[in-house]
C-alpha cells in the first residue's frame, strides 16, 4: 500500500508542475518545485531531523539509526531540483537551499538543449557550467518559450 502511495505522490508532482505556471518576481521568472513538493520536504526533513536527534539523545546504542536519518535527509536536500531565475539576459539557477548559485549570461556562445533522456532542458554556457530545468520543475513551456525568446540574440537553441 505504501508503494502505491509513493507512486501517487510522485505522479501528482509532476501533473502539479505541468499544471503550475512561473511567478514574474523583480524581472525575473520563478522556476521553482511544485508547492505539493515543497509542502513535502517542509514537513519530512524537520521531522527525519527531530527523530535522528531524539534517536541519539534517547537511545544511545542506536546510533546508527540518527546517522541513516541525517543521509536521508542530506539525500532530499541534495536531490531537490533547483530553483530557476530567468529574465531576458540571463538565468540563474539555486541549488541545496541556496548554498549553490549558477549564473550563466544568456548571449552568444550559449547552447540551449532537450535531454529526452532525462527529460530535461539544459542551458549550459562555454565554460561548461550548466543549468538544468528537471521535470519537477514548474512550467516547462513558459521555461521553453522565454528561452526561444532569447534565441533571437545569436542563442543556439536545439529544443
Amino acid at each position: 500500500m505504501s508503494i502505491i502511495i509513493v507512486i501517487l505522490a510522485v505522479n501528482w508532482f509532476v501533473l502539479e508542475s505541468l499544471w503550475t505556471k512561473s511567478k514574474v518576481k523583480n524581472g525575473f521568472n520563478i522556476y521553482s518545485v511544485p508547492m505539493g513538493l515543497k509542502l513535502l520536504l517542509f514537513v519530512t526533513v524537520p521531522a527525519l531531523i527531530y527523530g535522528a536527534c531524539v534517536n541519539w539523545i534517547e537511545k544511545p546504542a542506536e546510533k546508527w539509526v540518527s546517522v541513516l536519518l541525517v543521509i536521508v535527509v542530506a539525500g532530499l536536500v541534495y536531490f531537490l531540483p533547483p530553483t530557476i531565475l530567468l529574465s531576458r539576459d540571463r538565468a540563474i539557477s539555486i541549488r541545496w537551499l541556496g548554498l549553490s548559485k549558477t549564473q550563466i549570461p544568456l548571449r552568444k556562445g550559449v547552447t540551449i538543449y532537450a535531454d529526452p533522456k532525462d527529460n530535461t532542458v539544459v542551458v549550459q554556457d562555454e565554460e561548461g557550467r550548466r543549468i538544468v530545468h528537471t521535470i519537477y520543475n514548474v512550467d516547462r513551456a513558459g521555461f521553453v518559450e522565454q528561452l526561444r525568446a532569447s534565441a533571437e540574440r545569436s542563442v543556439n537553441i536545439q529544443i
